[in-house]
């Protein structure tokens, strides 16, 4: 079976996406990273992160089928289609 179609777009980036990754703020907890050791690393949940939001490591992001990390030196970024982007800053 072969399935074509396009997905709907989640919307365009916000500009208040510091403020949305902001309120997505859940917590903080101590992580260990090789080379820097335990981390106070703020956690995020992923459903409340909008288009624009930015989210610098380290930082432990939230969600109902996995848990990315984002390690020190890097950064995650909500793209327009609601993608989660890791880029080394």
């Amino acid at each position: 079976v072969v399935a074509v179609g396009g997905l709907p777009r989640r919307g365009e980036a916000s500009p208040h996406g510091a403020a949305a990754a902001r309120d997505a703020r859940t917590g903080e907890r101590p992580v260990y990273f090789r080379g820097a050791g335990w981390l106070a690393t703020p956690s995020y949940a992923r459903a409340a992160l909008t288009p624009g939001a930015r989210i610098p490591g380290p930082a432990v992001i939230e969600q109902e089928d996995a848990t990315p990390l984002v390690a020190p030196g890097f950064e995650a970024r909500v793209d327009d289609g609601g993608n989660l982007i890791l880029e080394r800053r």
